[in-house]
């Protein structure tokens, strides 16, 4: 009987450390097969500002591949500045950008808005600024933004975090600046 015993606990040792070393090496496995995807890029220009919240107003129809709406983003800059960018698909066309409810310059181009305050913004202050856009995104091949039909119904959907946001809406794509809160709100047909 204690031989019996002990051979099962040795036998469950044994596959618990077999079990260990597969689970390991099936880690090891995804881990490989997704670095490419863990390779993300930050914008430098990004990086000297804190996303508080947003707040997304979407017009989609599923029946087309193609959105359009606002994008308020509330934020904190770390040190003073004169602008803001924002990581955005160039496939995506931005109709405005309103502050202090005035429309205010900016530029788009290599994947990114850049927008130029009036004047200085201060360090440590809370801002808000509105972005409107629209366009049909460039297909990621990550789920970024996707049409497709389910019973067939005409559905949109989206995987887009954390790699492809910016292929479809306005935002500071960085895994280590996280959003406080949002608010959506989508309207259909």
């Amino acid at each position: 009987m204690i031989k019996t015993i002990i051979t099962l606990f040795f036998s469950a040792i044994l596959f618990s450390s077999f079990a260990q070393h597969q689970i390991e090496e099936i880690a090891c496995k995804e881990k490989r097969a997704h670095q490419s995807l863990m390779q993300l890029k930050l914008n430098d220009n990004t990086l000297n500002y804190d996303v508080k919240y947003h707040q997304f107003h979407w017009q989609v129809d599923p029946a087309e591949y193609y959105i359009s709406g606002s994008v308020r983003t509330d934020f904190v800059p770390m040190e003073n500045m004169n602008d803001i960018y924002f990581d955005l698909s160039s496939e995506m066309n931005v109709d405005s950008v309103i502050y202090n409810n005035q429309s205010i310059s900016f530029s788009q181009g290599a994947e990114m808005v850049h927008v130029l305050f009036p004047d200085e913004i201060l360090a440590g202050s809370l801002n808000e600024l509105t972005i409107y856009y629209q366009g049909a995104p460039p297909s990621g091949g990550f789920g970024s933004f996707a049409a497709q039909t389910h019973n067939g119904a005409p559905v949109l959907w989206t995987l887009s975090e954390p790699y492809g946001a910016r292929d479809w809406w306005p935002c500071k794509q960085d895994l280590n600046d996280k959003i406080d809160s949002i608010d959506v709100f989508i309207t259909v047909p």
